[in-house]
């Protein structure tokens, strides 16, 4: 790996600390509350995006798609997906470059994954994954909202196949148990039941004492 160039800290790159920061503590968050579909980051976020870059952002572009950020999310959040698709489209198609732009992929893989269009969303996850390399929050969700598509097209080997590769590749995410405990399921429709064991016993040792582990154990006993 290459090192990284010294950069000079700027407002825009204080305005997407404050964006890591404020996606951090709502994930947080959302743990503790159980909101686990795909680790899908949502609602509390928009505003503080929203103060953060609205104080800064005087252009009319900026503004505009600060307007067009709020507008999806809010419908995203009253699960009006497909009124939100259509301004996602418009901030991704129209603002490439800025913040909302990378983070309307996200929310459009996800619209589009709760309107059952699976390979759609598929192919958003993967674009995200192409143009966003390091952001360690959105990125293992975007990995396992890839392994949700695989799984509802009924590729399961595939689909536990993207689980685990969120899950060994980002250990400390907190939704990295659930992704193992998501990947032995899916090696078990897919008939490879030696798979499954190797997951379940890797979920047992890396995450022990978890209710994540204790329902792995369960797997593992029903097995033969």
């Amino acid at each position: 790996m290459s090192p990284r160039r010294k950069v000079t800290v700027k407002k825009t790159q204080l305005k997407q600390d404050k964006l890591v920061n404020a996606i951090f503590l709502f994930t947080k968050w959302a743990k503790e509350k159980q909101y686990l579909l795909i680790g899908f980051v949502a609602g509390l976020v928009v505003v503080i995006i929203l103060a953060g870059v609205i104080a800064s952002g005087r252009k009319k572009s900026a503004l505009r798609a600060n307007e067009l950020f709020g507008k999806a999310v809010v419908l995203y959040s009253a699960q009006a997906y497909d009124r939100a698709t259509p301004l996602l489209n418009e901030l991704i198609e129209n603002y490439k470059g800025r913040e909302q732009s990378r983070l309307a992929i996200f929310y459009m893989a996800n619209s589009l994954y709760n309107q059952g269009n699976f390979d759609e969303a598929m192919g958003y996850f993967e674009r995200f994954l192409r143009e966003v390399q390091d952001d360690d929050l959105l990125i293992p969700s975007a990995i396992g909202g890839i392994g949700a598509c695989l799984e509802e097209k009924g590729d399961y080997k595939g689909a536990g196949e993207r689980y685990l590769e969120a899950a060994k590749r980002y250990p400390d995410y907190y939704l990295a148990p659930e992704y193992l405990l998501n990947a032995g399921r899916c090696f078990l429709k897919a008939e490879d039941v030696a798979r499954a064991k190797e997951v379940y016993g890797l979920l047992i040792a890396t995450y022990p004492q978890t209710e994540y582990s204790d329902r792995a154990e369960l797997a593992l006993a029903e097995l033969p």
